[in-house]
């Protein structure tokens, strides 16, 4: 009986590396972003450098649209036709529609039981490094039935927060209200948002510098190390935040080998939602 063959597909909200995709044959799909009228793809034409530079300059701040199921039709059918099954990861259905309009396009090919939705209830590198699991465990040769157990159990030990500079995208994206956004600049707020369930959340603001918010996401880091879960991976993102990047470096390296601490500079969905000087990290508790 001839094994069945895969292609692994995700999008820009997973904060994979080109080389990263490329090595372990992962196809990546363009999140679109919209400056009012105007509509963009992730890393085709809009880098996040451009994004930063439209927003300064035209007081217009990006949004993000969720891919629609005809464009996620165009983007399988060439795989299904040369008979492939597909295996695509989401960002978190509790943030995005992703899911459901990946699910529809699915149907409106009549591949439900040949493209497999595999929903992360991540996103940015709690999304990749389920990825990347997911493209090791099938190169290995287990069964996709095995597949989709780890990972429906991978997501729930994955820790995952954000320390923010600005609260400015948060304010413009809706993501908090004017009255917030206005006491959390007086007081130089640094929002620290955690993913949990499937949902972001505040998990605490520190006042003053962007070190104290830091500084925090290590000790829970810390915490998780004294309960005995071994963290040999640390996925690192940033968007424009290379003090903060490298301070967090330092700081995390005394609690782990530095060789497992990878950095990926985000996409345009951190960008977009949460703005120059974020910089996060995400790992596994797993005993």
């Amino acid at each position: 009986m001839e094994q069945k063959k895969y292609k692994i597909i995700t999008d820009t909200t997973a904060d994979i590396s080109p080389e990263i995709a490329k090595a372990y044959d992962i196809e990546i799909l363009p999140l679109t972003i919209l400056f009012g009228t105007e509509m963009y793809k992730d890393q085709v034409n809009l880098t996040t450098d451009l994004l930063y530079e439209k927003a300064q300059s035209t007081n217009i701040f990006p949004k993000t649209s969720a891919t629609a199921p005809a464009e996620y039709e165009e983007s399988f059918k060439p795989w299904l036709d040369k008979g492939y099954d597909i295996v695509f990861m989401t960002i978190s259905s509790k943030i995005s529609s992703t899911m459901n309009n990946a699910i529809q396009a699915a149907k409106n090919l009549n591949a439900s039981d040949r493209v497999h939705v595999l929903d992360s209830f991540n996103l940015s590198a709690g999304t990749g490094m389920q990825v990347i699991k997911i493209a090791e465990e099938l190169n290995s040769g287990a069964s996709l039935e095995e597949v989709i157990k780890h990972q429906q159990e991978r997501r729930d030990r994955i820790v995952g927060m954000f320390a923010i500079e600005t609260m400015l995208y948060l304010y413009k994206g809706g993501r908090c209200s004017t009255l917030s956004y206005h006491v959390g600049k007086g007081l130089k707020m640094k929002p620290i948002i955690e993913l949990k369930e499937g949902k972001m959340g505040v998990k605490k603001l520190k006042m003053g510098k962007i070190t104290k918010a830091l500084d925090y996401m290590v000790d829970c880091l810390k915490d998780d190390i004294k309960e005995g879960y071994p963290i040999t991976e640390i996925y690192m993102v940033g968007s424009k935040a290379d003090p903060s990047r490298d301070y967090l470096i330092k700081e995390l390296s005394k609690y782990v080998d530095p060789l497992c601490i990878s950095y990926k500079e985000a996409n345009s969905v951190i960008a977009t939602h949460c703005g120059p000087g974020t910089v996060g990290f995400f790992y596994e508790k797993n005993k």
